[in-house]
């Protein structure tokens, strides 16, 4: 995890203040702890703040060639060694083992054409000095975050939202709206935040800003394109998600620091572990965390010491008290900078600071139940309604109470 920063400014003869845009950064300390690095010219400055994981010795940011190209980029894109064999093969040359060497080449080939061959997790902003152009572009599913506001004097992004504050050095109104959403949803749906006038870059977008004549458009660059699949053939589809699971964590097992996986002991993170110590490589056990709960209705440290066992882990974990929780609730505050409703945010802190005694990265089970339709009563009632349709439920209870608007409509 890394934090870039930057601002544009109309006026190309105006340069950005050096003190802002280095408080900005530093606000992201957190996000890379390793190195900083800073590039500031008329009309343009980007700042970067990393986290070593790929490359310990090369990889600073912003990479600039020739005063006019330049970039900072948070993410990891796990294909990085296949595109720059292709770029070498048509005879390019690279100077380092990391990936945002190859990225940054990408884009200055082919620009926004170069986005669709990244397999990976990333935000990323590219300028073109000459032709004083811009582009934001931020991952398939936004796993990684990417802020911007902009008026008629400037563009501002940041990975985080106290960036752009610091920057600015001024107050923003709550949005109404957001707030309202936040209220019945837990969360804020980009584009919005909960400031009028600053906003995400929504997942699989970009944004292209012309600074010549002060232009920009967002649009999309990638949609979810649904394909067809045998449902009758019941091992078949499983052998296909076993396949593509299994490879989806292989690729993420690629780094230069010492990496693990969180194990909760559900079924999603006990998947995960059990195909990373399959896939990992080396002598050495596959490192697992987990967090354990006072009561025991919560408390999932049984399953997962069951999964560790399994899978010869090396397993370590910490038990989190009601002190724990109330005392984590304040600290936890200060990485969200807008209304977040996921009460298990202090149980991650923790688990997340006991993960960084040892090592950088972990993988996890986040987003299974989304993808699955996983928890009772938020999404599953869209299967339970195809099944009543179907004829294989009595359209009695819950299946029934869709049929009034009111049911599922009453939390907006």
């Amino acid at each position: 995890m890394c934090g870039l920063f930057g601002v544009i400014l109309r006026d190309r003869l105006e340069r950005p203040d050096e003190k802002r845009v280095i408080c900005a950064r530093d606000s992201l300390t957190h996000r890379g702890p390793d190195e900083s690095g800073v590039w500031i010219r008329d009309g343009v400055a980007l700042a970067h703040r990393r986290l070593k994981v790929l490359d310990l010795i090369h990889g600073q940011q912003p990479i600039v060639i020739d005063n006019r190209l330049a970039m900072v980029y948070n993410g990891e894109i796990y294909n990085f060694r296949d595109l720059r064999k292709e770029f070498e093969d048509e005879g390019d040359r690279f100077t380092s083992e990391c990936d945002t060497e190859v990225v940054f080449h990408a884009l200055n080939q082919e620009w926004p054409g170069s986005i669709d061959r990244f397999n990976g997790m990333f935000a990323i902003a590219h300028w073109d000095d000459a032709e004083r152009m811009l582009l934001l572009v931020r991952d398939r599913l936004g796993q990684k975050p990417l802020y911007w506001y902009a008026d008629d004097e400037q563009l501002v992004f940041a990975s985080e939202l106290k960036a752009i504050l610091i920057y600015l050095q001024r107050k923003f109104d709550v949005s109404a709206t957001a707030l309202e959403e936040f209220f019945t949803r837990g969360y804020i749906l980009s584009p919005r935040t909960i400031f009028k006038g600053i906003q995400k870059l929504p997942a699989g977008h970009r944004l292209i800003l012309n600074a010549r004549n002060w232009t920009r458009r967002v649009d999309r660059w990638w949609d979810i394109m649904p394909i067809d699949i045998d449902t009758n053939d019941e091992p078949g589809v499983i052998d296909q998600l076993d396949e593509l699971l299994t490879d989806a964590v292989r690729i993420r097992l690629v780094s230069d620091v010492p990496l693990g996986c969180l194990l909760s002991g559900g079924i999603d993170s006990s998947l995960i572990t059990a195909m990373a110590a399959k896939s990992k490589t080396g002598g050495d056990p596959l490192n697992t965390f987990s967090i354990g709960f006072e009561s025991e209705s919560h408390n999932e440290l049984p399953f997962a010491k069951m999964v560790a066992q399994r899978y010869g882990c090396r397993w370590e974990t910490r038990m989190m008290t009601n002190g724990d929780f109330l005392a984590d609730l304040e600290d936890a505050g200060k990485y969200f900078d807008e209304p977040f409703g996921n009460f298990t945010v202090t149980s991650q802190r923790t688990l997340s600071k006991l993960c960084r005694e040892s090592l950088t990265v972990v993988l996890s089970g986040q987003g299974g139940d989304e993808l699955t339709a996983g928890y009772p009563g938020r999404y599953n009632w869209v299967l339970e309604t195809q099944k009543a349709s179907e004829g294989d439920l009595p359209r009695t209870g819950f299946a029934a109470a869709i049929d009034d608007p009111m049911h599922y409509l009453h939390r907006s």
